[in-house]
């Protein structure tokens, strides 16, 4: 028999066992995100937060350094906020967060967030995001992309400032054997 008078069974702050998969927005500030959405969104975000930043910084008087501090606050907070999301995919507090004002570990938190498989199903922060639609897909290798080629630039850069420093300096007159590269400097 039913006794409607009986404690319930379940916890009242479990969810719900057929919750299944849900669709994660951008913008949104709870619910799980996996790797590629941390890559992309953790991108994204942080970059139109910048934006947005840059445009109030416009607004206030150039010597302000209040404007200073919302260039870095802003995008730095947001990005904070999609780290969040990705450590609630990965069954861990958002207070793990904060790593990212450490330097250096912030570095190992980011490999973390970016490597680490989210759980599979339910976790205690809500149902697992569902599948990358092709548009996160095709968004992550595109800046994978844009990653690869600003490394190659950056790597082509600091050759030719070698080579300019070392036609800089034998214009001058000097005669150098050899001229520390910008690694070996002090």
């Amino acid at each position: 028999m039913d006794n409607p008078y009986t404690a319930p069974q379940n916890p009242i702050n479990a969810p719900a066992a057929d919750a299944g998969t849900y669709q994660p927005a951008m913008l949104a500030m709870r619910g799980r995100i996996g790797r590629l959405r941390y890559l992309v969104y953790g991108t994204v975000v942080p970059m139109l937060a910048l934006l947005a930043a840059l445009g109030l910084f416009m607004l206030l008087p150039s010597d302000s350094p209040i404007g200073y501090l919302i260039i870095m606050a802003t995008p730095l907070s947001v990005a904070m906020l999609v780290a969040q999301r990705r450590l609630y995919d990965l069954g861990r507090a958002a207070g793990w967060s904060t790593l990212l004002l450490v330097p250096v570990l912030n570095i190992g938190l980011a490999m973390y967030l970016l490597l680490a498989p989210g759980d599979s199903g339910l976790n205690r922060f809500g149902p697992a995001p569902q599948a990358n639609p092709k548009e996160v897909v095709l968004s992550a290798y595109a800046l994978m992309l844009a990653y690869a080629l600003c490394a190659v630039i950056a790597l082509s850069t600091h050759e030719q400032l070698e080579a300019v420093i070392m036609a800089a300096i034998e214009r001058a007159g000097y005669v150098v054997d050899a001229v520390p590269t910008l690694d070996d400097a002090e």
